[in-house]
C-alpha cells in the first residue's frame, strides 16, 4: 500500500460457489500479479490510509449500512487525486450474503441500505458522479 502510494487497497474477490465472479469487475481476479489501480473498491476486506479515514469521518448516517460508503470513498479519492488498488496476488473469498440467506429478517437491511445510498447521493448533489463510478466499475476492463 505504502510502496504504491495507495490510499485504499483491497484483495481481489473470488466467489467460487456461484460459477460467476463479482458484479463489480474491478474486484474480480484479473491475474496480473500486481496491484491494479481502480476507481472503485467493494469493501470486502479493505485497508485504507489515515488520510482517507479522516476525510470519510464522520460517516454519513444514510451510508452506515451497505455499500454507499464504498462509493463515497471512491469520490473522495478521486477528488484528492488519491490512488485505490486491488491486489491480484491476494484473493479473498466472498460467500455472497450468507448472513442474509440464513436470516431472512435481515434482508430489509439490504433494501434499506440500497434506498439510503441512492437518496444520499441524490440529495448531496453527487448522484451523477455515483452513477459514473458505478457504470465504470460494472464495465471495467484492463
Amino acid at each position: 500500500m505504502i510502496k504504491g502510494d495507495f490510499k485504499l487497497i483491497s484483495p481481489c474477490v473470488l466467489e467460487p460457489h456461484t460459477g460467476e465472479q463479482s458484479i463489480w469487475k474491478t474486484m474480480r481476479p484479473w491475474h496480473t500479479g500486481t496491484t491494479r489501480e481502480v476507481s472503485y473498491i467493494d469493501y470486502q476486506a479493505p485497508m485504507f490510509s489515515r488520510e482517507l479515514a479522516e476525510k470519510i469521518h464522520p460517516i454519513p448516517e444514510q451510508l452506515i449500512y451497505g455499500w454507499g460508503i464504498d462509493f463515497l470513498s471512491s469520490m473522495i479519492c478521486e477528488e484528492n487525486n488519491w490512488k485505490m488498488g486491488v491486489c491480484d496476488k491476494t484473493p479473498t473469498i466472498h460467500l455472497i450474503s450468507q448472513t442474509l440467506k440464513l436470516n431472512s429478517e435481515l434482508s430489509q437491511v439490504s433494501n434499506l441500505a440500497e434506498r439510503n445510498m441512492f437518496e444520499y447521493f441524490e440529495k448531496s448533489g453527487k448522484f451523477s458522479k455515483f452513477m459514473e463510478i458505478r457504470n465504470k466499475t460494472l464495465n471495467y476492463e484492463i
